[in-house]
């Protein structure tokens, strides 16, 4: 047996390590990219302030839930429920975007008249 350490085994080692876990975010039966979309919309709902960013961070949930339930094999039927209702949440958050007002009056009290008070 020789007694020498073979340098490019440890090099290989390490180079399997980043390859693992690249892969990770792409493969389709691995959490990395659920992952990777939990911290995307959490550093979105934390950064955005501006009025439609309720509906950016309910898209990539929405993406979120749906990449969770297929990289965890989830049931058939619990796929197919999951999908109908994602697909109803879809077009509530285009319906959001696109006909969004900013509230000018609350319980029929004008902005303006709540504030002179």
């Amino acid at each position: 047996m020789p007694d020498y350490v073979d340098d490019g085994a440890a090099a290989r080692a390490e180079s399997r390590w980043w390859r693992r876990l690249g892969s990770s975010f792409v493969s389709a039966d691995s959490y990395g990219l659920v992952l990777l979309l939990v911290v995307t919309t959490y550093a979105i709902s934390v950064s955005m302030t501006e009025t439609r960013a309720a509906s950016i961070v309910l898209t990539v949930q929405l993406a979120t839930v749906w990449l969770t339930l297929r990289t965890s094999q989830a049931r058939r039927l619990v796929r197919l429920v999951a999908d109908v209702v994602l697909c109803l949440a879809a077009i509530g958050v285009v319906v959001s975007l696109f006909a969004h007002k900013p509230v000018t009056s609350w319980a029929g009290y004008s902005r303006s008249a709540a504030c002179s008070t």
